[in-house]
């Protein structure tokens, strides 16, 4: 059996906020192929990839030939889309690793040694 140290507080804060951003990223994932879906049934294909849809959706969204409910439905999913991103991308600075260099270090360490799974 392994034993684990009790982690610090400050440990179990990061370890949450990427356990959090992890699951935004999920949700835009899922949203996505959500979007991808829905406009295939009316003809419209995105290629897989949230640039393509951040690139396509807005002049989707302006066609005139898609039933106004839908692209009504389509502007509510692209604002949850953006929404997401923005609470994705402040709940993480920059995108940086709050995993402190000697916990990374200490990581590779034991990955080089094989102990590490």
């Amino acid at each position: 059996m392994r034993f684990v140290p009790i982690k610090t507080d400050e440990q179990q804060a990061v370890l949450s906020l990427h356990r959090v951003r992890q699951s935004f990223i999920k949700v835009r994932t899922a949203q996505a192929n959500q979007i991808r879906g829905l406009l295939s049934e009316f003809g419209v294909v995105i290629p897989q990839g949230i640039t393509h849809i951040a690139r396509r959706l807005p002049e989707i969204i302006e066609k005139s030939d898609l039933p106004t409910r839908f692209r009504e439905l389509l502007q509510r999913l692209y604002t949850h889309l953006i929404l997401n991103d923005i609470y994705r991308n402040n709940l993480v600075p920059n995108g940086e690793c709050l995993i402190p260099d000697s916990a990374l270090d200490a990581y590779k360490d034991k990955r080089e040694r094989g102990e590490g799974a």
